[in-house]
């Protein structure tokens, strides 16, 4: 039994190094969307719009089921109408988008009736995070939350 353990071992020591050493040729990734299952694409396409501020582009998927928006950098959000009834949505499941200032996203999202909360869960309120971010939070109509911080900027 310990000679098998042993070849086991072996094994996979060799096969980590293989993988590490064949991924050194790769090229870079970059991020480049998230798509998103909605239940009424329209409403959440309204809410992040309003919410965030933004921006439609055009989408070549001329289905009536399909909406994309710029999230600057190249990074795009993508909202896709179907079901989804099967995703357990919670917060450390999100969305992350930062920003220079979170307060003027507070005083916005305030202005348009727009909830927010800190990661503790306290109602109109931020935290700040361990490395210094001060983040908030928000929940989209279909119940994925978005996270709003000034990480980049600290």
């Amino acid at each position: 039994m310990k000679h098998i353990f042993a070849t086991l071992a072996v094994s996979l020591i060799f096969c980590a190094g293989s993988f590490a050493q064949s991924t050194q040729n790769l090229p870079s990734l970059s991020f480049d969307h998230y798509a998103l299952y909605v239940k009424d694409m329209n409403v959440s396409a309204e809410f992040y719009m309003k919410a965030l501020g933004l921006k439609e582009m055009d989408c070549p998927i001329k289905d009536g089921r399909h909406r994309w928006f710029y999230l600057g950098n190249g990074q795009e959000l993508h909202i896709i109408q179907g079901d989804n009834s099967k995703i357990q949505m919670e917060k450390n499941m999100h969305i992350c988008l930062h920003t220079t200032d979170i307060k003027p996203y507070m005083k916005h999202l305030n202005e348009v009736g727009i909830p927010f909360e800190s990661w503790q869960g306290k109602s109109g309120e931020s935290n700040v995070r361990i490395d210094g971010a001060s983040q908030i939070y928000i929940v989209d109509p279909d119940g994925y939350w978005v996270e709003i911080n000034d990480a980049n900027t600290k």
